[in-house]
């Protein structure tokens, strides 16, 4: 069942997430009038990231930090990759939307080879993401639906860092002690 459903959100997803240009040169497209506000703002997308404020995880996960080395460590990283590429967990591929080399291939999905959002963001708050979703985007919380253990996010976070970044993302531990 999981499978199926998974199946009909990425369908749906494709379906409307093609986008057309309009004589101005804007783009538009259905799936991008999901997240247009009533001003006509995009919100929560690949914003520019000088000046991008990231929301305060929620309160479970605003100390969830990366297992000391995790960004670097070949297993997890294999792991990840297994995960992400939709071979371990069956009918979850987050290459789907985000492309299999991080150029996301949905309108709108997170572009990981941009390093300044993605070591922007805190490790609580992808954990948070990946557990939970994102409101108002296509985005669905994965922990829950597909039951992720702690490890496999841990795994997936580290190989969707290996985008924009052959080391890996230092922990926050580790970039303070490195100060």
């Amino acid at each position: 069942m999981k499978k199926l459903c998974t199946l009909l959100i990425a369908a749906g997803l494709f379906s409307f997430g093609c986008c057309k240009t309009n004589e101005d040169g804007t783009q538009t497209s259905a799936l991008m009038k999901m997240f247009e506000s009533k001003d006509k703002t995009i919100h929560y997308l690949n914003m520019p990231s000088g000046g991008y404020k990231f929301p305060e995880p929620a309160a479970e996960y605003a100390d969830k930090r990366m297992p000391e080395g995790g960004w670097t460590n070949e297993d997890m990283i294999a792991e990840g990759k297994k995960i992400y590429d939709g071979v371990e967990v069956d009918g979850l591929a987050c290459k789907t939307c985000h492309g299999s080399d991080g150029k996301p291939i949905m309108t709108n999905a997170r572009d990981f080879r941009d390093p300044r959002w993605v070591k922007g963001a805190s490790d609580g708050f992808w954990f948070w993401r990946i557990m939970e979703g994102v409101e108002d985007t296509p985005m669905a919380g994965w922990g829950d639906m597909f039951e992720l253990t702690e490890k496999q996010v841990w795994s997936v976070m580290a190989y969707e860092h290996t985008f924009h970044n052959a080391q890996g993302k230092p922990t926050e531990r580790e970039a303070e002690a490195n100060k």
